[in-house]
């Protein structure tokens, strides 16, 4: 448990309005990004990637060929 969460419940047992730590939080953090948006999206931002991606390299390769050409 971090230090966070500790300093928070030492406070809840001493201080009447302070509350306690949602632990159930603390064990699915790892999963947050999973969860946080669908599946349709990642896949989405993947393809944009790896287009943008192909079309900067046909950019650069034209741009070196023409550059290749000239010289």
């Amino acid at each position: 448990m971090k230090l966070k969460y500790r300093i928070q419940e030492w406070f809840a047992d001493r201080v009447s309005w302070v509350q306690y730590p949602d632990i159930r939080n603390l064990q699915h953090q790892t999963l947050r990004f999973k969860h946080s948006m669908p599946w349709e999206n990642r896949v989405g931002l993947a393809l944009f990637g790896f287009v943008a991606l192909a079309f900067s390299l046909a950019i650069l390769g034209v741009l070196a060929l023409g550059i290749y050409l000239v010289i």
